[in-house]
């Protein structure tokens, strides 16, 4: 029999003695582990290590029996009691075997559980794949392994060697250095020795030493649930300091003063998930609509007591005043020809309230649908007239009530009956305020915004005469963009207040770009520039889109030199010329 021969026969024969071993009924050191949980959830311990990966060896030296067990096995349990004490954290867990199961004379590793979001069943799926222990021990193959999974990750990493440190080449030594230096002060290395081996605890000893942060135990020091439960605790977790208990410690907190109890979020600053100024935790109404005013404990108020809540009420209403569904102070009866003895409880409602509270007010009167729109506001008319005659004749001074007859503009429809939504509804304004000084008061100033010293009419709006006067728009664009930048926005609301103050001007916006591209681009890019500066006046200013009109003329009428970049600036423009003929 030649010397490989014989060698391998003996491998083979202790082989076989090592599994009669292991073949013994052996007592699982399963555990019922601690609640580590809980530590957290009182705000004692914050999470400590950001990934973490287990390596286990599964060579053949791990089949010896040791205290009456196969040390892998026991290796197994001490795995599977690790994984279930380490709480529910937020970290990366991989695991990974060196040894080779089928081969006695082969150097492997294996990556059981790539680095992902750590979850217990993973763990345990992955070890009840683990059957039995053979082959070398590569340990520098699988720290140098480990090397590459750890790539890329941020945070303090932990590497558990799991082994009996037996029949390991001195390389190993200078893997977990190597590992050390790349990872720095982030990385941890945790022994767990498995069996008494004195050579084997030599060489622990060694890598310990390679390392600049090691913590070694053996595996019968943290056998029971109180002991793994202590060391899952210093490898994962660490003490915090949290003043304001809130689970968040002192040196991320931006609120460190929270009060008690108050729900934070990862800054430890207090939730306020609707953005209505109520934390949530305090917060009885947690999904306001936005730009809602809430009261102190986060739910609509009702600002007017009209019962009718602010989120939807249409209108401010006086006290005791009669509110429809959508908190619209109106006169629930409706009228037609004339005044019938049921409305009058109702007017007099409204009378003592215009008296009581000195109030003007102004009647918005809408009609249905049912006849034609002249018709509709004719009839608008005869029925606010109606009740300003009474309410005059009752005591309201005649400069109090001002008659709005819509007819059927401003409706509200039904969705049950899109036909019928008509009402007669009173609006609060004030009695006294001018904003424009035009002699006419802000409640029935149909034309608010007149310049000082213009003549107006008996609707606060200016009577054109011969005088010309006109505003000038001139803003610029930035290249191949029709996107208005804010600094205009001040110019368009000149121009939007002058076009409402004169309602029969009308603007053309013209726009243009510089000869950067080719005609047909530059053309409808000038168009977008000029319907952009239309649809900015109508939509933050109200300028009625009727009265504005957009063209583009590309890059053909150019104000200046477009081989500068200067001249082609001054190019791309929008530029409008609004004219009103007033009386002198």
């Amino acid at each position: 029999m030649s010397l490989c021969h014989r060698r391998q026969y003996w491998i083979f024969l202790l082989m076989m003695i090592l599994s009669l071993g292991c073949a013994k009924n052996e007592k699982s050191l399963i555990i019922k582990p601690y609640d580590l949980n809980l530590a957290i959830e009182n705000h004692e311990y914050v999470q400590r290590i950001n990934n973490f990966i287990i390596v286990l060896d599964m060579s053949i030296s791990m089949s010896e029996s040791y205290k009456g067990r196969c040390k892998y096995k026991y290796a197994i349990d001490i795995i599977r009691n690790m994984v279930k004490t380490i709480p529910n954290i937020n970290a990366t867990g991989a695991f990974r075997t060196y040894g080779a199961h089928d081969c006695a004379f082969c150097k492997r590793t294996t990556l059981l559980i790539p680095p992902t979001k750590f979850t217990h069943t993973n763990f345990e799926a992955a070890l009840g794949r683990l059957k039995s222990a053979n082959g070398e021990s590569p340990l520098d193959m699988a720290l140098s392994a480990t090397l590459t999974d750890l790539k890329g990750f941020d945070g303090k990493t932990a590497v558990f060697i799991i082994s009996d440190f037996k029949e390991i080449s001195e390389s190993a030594v200078q893997a977990a250095s190597t590992l050390q230096k790349e990872f720095g002060d982030r990385l941890y290395m945790f022994n767990i020795l498995m069996g008494n081996d004195l050579e084997g605890i030599k060489l622990m000893q060694r890598m310990s030493s390679a390392s600049r942060f090691t913590f070694s135990v053996s595996a019968d020091e943290i056998s029971s649930a109180k002991d793994m439960a202590a060391y899952v605790q210093l490898v994962f977790l660490e003490k915090t300091n949290d003043s304001d208990t809130d689970g968040v410690s002192d040196e991320m907190d931006r609120c460190p003063n929270t009060p008690i109890k108050i729900a934070v979020d990862e800054k430890g600053c207090p939730k306020d998930t609707d953005g209505d100024g109520v934390y949530d935790s305090l917060d009885h109404c947690p999904h306001s609509l936005p730009g809602v005013k809430v009261e102190a404990n986060g739910c609509a108020g009702d600002v007017d007591a009209d019962g009718v809540v602010d989120p939807v009420d249409l209108a401010l209403s006086p006290l005791k005043a009669e509110v429809d569904e959508k908190g619209r102070w109106v006169i629930k009866e409706l009228f037609q020809d004339s005044i019938c003895s049921a409305a009058e409880p109702h007017l007099k409602g409204v009378i003592d309230i215009l008296l009581r509270d000195d109030l003007c007010v102004e009647l918005h009167v809408v009609t249905d649908t049912t006849n034609l729109k002249a018709c509709n506001q004719t009839l608008s008319e005869i029925r606010g007239q109606q009740i300003k005659d009474y309410l005059i004749a009752n005591g309201v001074p005649k400069d109090r009530v001002y008659l709005k007859p819509l007819g059927i503009a401003k409706q509200e429809r039904d969705k049950t009956n899109p036909a019928f939504d008509p009402r007669i509804e009173l609006k609060p304004v004030s009695c006294e305020v001018d904003s424009d000084g035009d002699g006419i008061g802000d409640f029935k100033d149909e034309c608010p915004n007149t310049p000082r010293g213009l003549k107006v009419d008996a609707t606060g709006c200016p009577i054109l005469g011969k005088e010309k006067v006109s505003i000038e728009l001139h803003i610029q664009f930035a290249v191949n963009t029709a996107d208005i930048d804010i600094k205009y926005h001040s110019q368009l609301k000149e121009v939007a207040e002058f076009m409402m103050t004169y309602g029969k001007t009308k603007a053309v916006i013209e726009a243009h770009t510089d000869n950067l591209g080719n005609d047909v681009y530059n053309l409808k890019l000038s168009q977008k520039r000029a319907e952009s500066v239309v649809n900015y006046l109508v939509k933050h200013f109200g300028v009625p889109a009727s009265r504005l009109s957009a063209i583009g003329y590309g890059e053909t009428k150019p104000i200046d030199d477009n081989s500068t970049k200067i001249g082609r600036q001054r190019n791309r423009r929008a530029v409008a010329v609004i004219s009103a003929i007033i009386d002198k």
